[in-house]
């Protein structure tokens, strides 16, 4: 069965407030359509331009990633329900058929994750080209975000991301960092992933692995609630 690679959408020009439909790509795949993989990166696959006053934004909606090449499936979904219900459904296995556009016999060895704002998936795909997993950088992001409270136990961490340092020059051999918001205050804190900050990367994963492997193989919701959850759960435990 074809599934559509595209979806019509009735969208409102945030300048000029012009209402029109528009055809917005709803299934990637970087095998079939191997400029895929740029434009969801460079965010040019998001980009909406009015036909009536020519503003261009980008626009956060639904959609399917696949990456056959590196076993990678993402799903970004905006609504709670829909995400809860994929999710349940990964976890036990039971994919519905839009998960597999192209036939990959192999399914079952997919990384999938399922996010839930085009952040997250930009996020999610930053990460991955890295080559790290999710996961650590998960629970990295709580030892960080600890790590700060004791410096700024008035800093409110309303958001930390994992990015590119757009500082860093092309080639280099550490160029990512978190960056943590504080909207209330307007003050962002910026910390390096360089080499300082791996050997604690590489001990999260020698002493979190067994159960990353056993418990969280095939979890498909990995975030920093995700993480939270977890280290308080393996303190309770242990």
């Amino acid at each position: 069965m074809e599934y559509s690679e595209t979806e019509s959408h009735f969208l409102d020009c945030p300048k000029c407030g012009h209402h029109f439909l528009h055809r917005l790509k709803v299934n990637f795949n970087t095998e079939t359509h191997p400029e895929d993989r740029q434009s969801v990166r460079d965010g040019s696959a998001f980009q909406v331009r009015c036909p009536q006053c020519g503003a261009a934004w980008r626009v956060d909606y639904s959609f399917f990633y696949d990456q056959p090449q590196d076993q990678l499936a993402l799903y970004c979904l905006l609504d709670l329900k829909e995400a809860a219900s994929l999710a349940d459904a990964i976890r036990r296995n039971l994919l519905p058929p839009e998960a597999a556009p192209t036939p990959v016999p192999s399914w079952q060895k997919y990384t999938w994750r399922v996010v839930r704002s085009l952040a997250d998936f930009r996020e999610k795909l930053t990460i991955f080209d890295a080559g790290l997993d999710d996961r650590y950088v998960e629970l990295f992001k709580v030892f960080a975000l600890n790590q700060l409270h004791v410096q700024q136990p008035d800093f409110q961490a309303d958001e930390i991301r994992f990015a590119r340092d757009p500082e860093q020059p092309a080639g280099a051999r550490w160029p990512y960092r978190f960056t943590i918001v504080d909207n209330h205050r307007g003050q962002v804190a910026q910390t390096p992933f360089d080499e300082s900050a791996r050997p604690l990367f590489d001990q999260m994963e020698a002493h979190f692995g067994k159960d990353m492997e056993t418990l969280f193989d095939h979890e498909p919701v990995i975030d920093l609630q995700w993480a939270q959850n977890y280290i308080a759960s393996f303190h309770t435990k242990n």
